[in-house]
């Protein structure tokens, strides 16, 4: 039981296995199984509390019960490889799982021995951190041992093995990307079973995963969850960092505050060590659309049966081009809007969107998208794939994609005489790849109707992170390159386009407005004796759910601050919270033609 006491948590982003077939030897299996746990948050997470043990990994797995063996057949991959290092009648097997996939995968498991019964290869495995860790990865229908760490009497042994290599990648390529360590692992593996402070608190870090995970999902309150993960300390984890930033990104971007979410947008660029030459635009056959862009997108949406635009999650301007160009779309024969994200939509039944239609859907700006695509008249159709088996693909990533197009497609084909608008985040309207790797649903899209879709990108050159000097002297507005300049990204997208768009289009911004036929009236000025938020809802929808529907405009005031807007005619209800986000006050607000 001394093990017990010193082993310390080790960061696994284990989904590994070992296939129990053939013949060969066979290892036994420790007591320690009983206590294994798999948790699925963004990524997935393995922990033994016996054995102090927590590991990261990405990917798509199926855990191995031991529970009914007490010993386990190796095939002779896994085998040889083990013996270069171990005796194999010595191991005790207690963690195994594999990938998903049925056709090809990797699996992973873990192996408990006696250091006495331990042999260094030293020709195998390089020492880095009093870890050893093998130097390649062959992945030719063969098995590697990741890494050995020895605890006082006892080591840890992790292999990676590979039952059947993916065709269409190359032996020294990483064949299933549906199965891997987070790219922390072996550096965690080595703090973390050294006794490091990590390792002495991971109920803790699983607390805060816990606590990331419910903010990030959270449909009844807005500013809560922001104040939730701001508390948080997610220095310590590097492996819930990334998580943590997006989760808080996407919550900040609810909010009227671009100057919180262009504070964590570069503080989450520094974590990533990443270089800004992605987001510095290139000023050759720059052009203005601003004052023009309604003439544009009738010029290029003549030509055209289907058009994608893509969007940052976290980045409501995106969002705001799509809505200020829905007339001339309507106008020209474009009758059905697609997005992603919409799993509980009705297209009958939904006079107005709810929170409860999707995560995405509770931003003001997406919902305000809805609204005026249901006032044009659009069909507003879900696409996203909803569907559980992975066993005929190489990944979930492939899964999602191929799914997405698959549904698209099937929509098309039943209003192939009218046209179709698609909303999608980042990549996914990638013209020749995705994620270098994979293919995109565009393209997936193309090959099963034939149609090549007109795409349009907004996030290259239009992340919150772009302040730089290419649009300092110009008019608040929309950009665009000439498509045959656009030679950004392999021309991934057939224009790209960026805008100067540093505030809230509500409020009262000289020389930008897209509407020219609204007018537009002031919320009453309304001062308060105490800081409190904004909620600006269409009186309509307030009325039949209260604060369950969702707000075109959500603010901060100040002590004694007040606030004004520019908002379409409509009926609106201003409501007045506390920090709990409690009704202390509200109005009604009518504004005219």
């Amino acid at each position: 039981m001394g093990l017990i006491k010193r082993f310390t948590i080790v960061q696994l982003s284990l989904l590994l296995a070992i296939v129990f077939c053939g013949c060969g030897s066979t290892v036994k299996i420790s007591d320690y199984y009983k206590f294994n746990e798999i948790n699925i948050f963004y990524f997935q997470n393995y922990n033994n509390d016996s054995l102090k043990l927590n590991i990261d990994f990405n990917g798509s797995h199926r855990y191995i019960d031991l529970n009914s063996r007490n010993k386990v057949k190796l095939e002779p991959d896994v085998k040889k490889s083990l013996k270069s290092v171990a005796y194999l009648e010595k191991l005790k097997l207690f963690f195994v799982s594999k990938s998903t996939m049925k056709k090809w995968g990797s699996s992973y498991s873990c192996f408990l021995i006696d250091n006495k019964n331990l042999k260094y290869n030293k020709q195998l495995f390089t020492e880095r951190n009093n870890i050893l860790i093998s130097e390649v990865f062959h992945y030719r229908n063969s098995a590697n041992v990741i890494c050995i760490k020895s605890i006082d009497d006892f080591s840890l042994v992790f292999l990676n093995s590979l039952y059947k290599r993916h065709p269409n990648r190359t032996s020294d390529e990483m064949q299933d990307d549906s199965l891997y360590l987070t790219r922390n692992t072996l550096t965690e593996v080595s703090s973390l079973v050294s006794g490091s402070e990590f390792a002495k608190t991971v109920s803790k870090r699983r607390k805060i995963l816990d606590t990331i995970n419910a903010a990030f999902n959270e449909v009844n309150k807005y500013f809560q969850p922001v104040t939730i993960l701001e508390s948080l300390d997610v220095e310590p984890y590097k492996t819930l960092k990334s998580f943590y930033y997006q989760a808080l990104l996407t919550r900040i971007s609810f909010l009227d505050d671009l100057e919180k979410l262009y504070r964590t947008r570069m503080d989450y660029i520094t974590y990533l060590s990443d270089t800004n030459s992605k987001e510095e635009m290139q000023k050759k056959g720059e052009s203005k659309i601003s004052k023009n862009i309604l003439d544009t997108i009738v010029t290029l949406a003549k030509a055209n049966k289907v058009i994608m635009v893509n969007e940052s999650h976290y980045d409501f301007r995106h969002r705001y081009f799509l809505y200020n160009i829905l007339d001339s779309l309507y106008s020209n024969g474009y009758r059905n809007l697609c997005l992603e994200d919409y799993k509980n939509y009705n297209n009958q039944l939904s006079s107005f969107p709810q929170r409860k239609d999707g995560f995405y859907i509770q931003e003001p700006f997406m919902a305000q998208l809805i609204r005026k695509a249901k006032l044009l008249g659009f069909n507003i159709y879900p696409y996203e794939d909803t569907t559980g088996d992975i066993n005929n693909y190489s990944s979930l990533i492939e899964k999602r994609e191929y799914t997405q197009a698959k549904n698209f497609y099937k929509l098309y084909q039943a209003d192939s005489n009218n046209k179709w608008i698609v909303y999608a985040g980042m990549e996914h309207v990638n013209k020749k790849s995705f994620m270098t790797n994979y293919q995109s649903f565009c393209m997936y899209f193309t090959r099963l109707s034939g149609i090549n879709p007109f795409v349009m990108n907004q996030t290259n050159f239009s992340l919150l992170s772009n302040r730089t000097d290419y649009l300092i002297n110009k008019p608040t507005g929309y950009y665009y390159f000439e498509p045959d300049s656009s030679n950004h990204n392999n021309k991934q997208a057939d224009l790209y386009i960026a805008n100067n768009i540093y505030q809230n289009p509500y409020l009262d911004i000289a020389g930008f407005q897209f509407e020219p036929t609204k007018k537009y009236r002031i919320v009453p000025q309304s001062e308060t004796d105490r800081a409190c938020k904004i909620f600006v809802y269409i009186s309509k929808e307030f009325d039949q759910i209260g604060q369950k529907a969702i707000p075109i405009y959500i603010g901060s005031l100040k002590e004694h601050e007040s606030l004004k807007l520019r908002l379409p005619a409509d009926e609106y209800a201003a409501i007045i919270t506390d920090e709990n986000e409690k009704i202390i006050a509200g109005s009604k607000i009518h504004i005219e033609e």
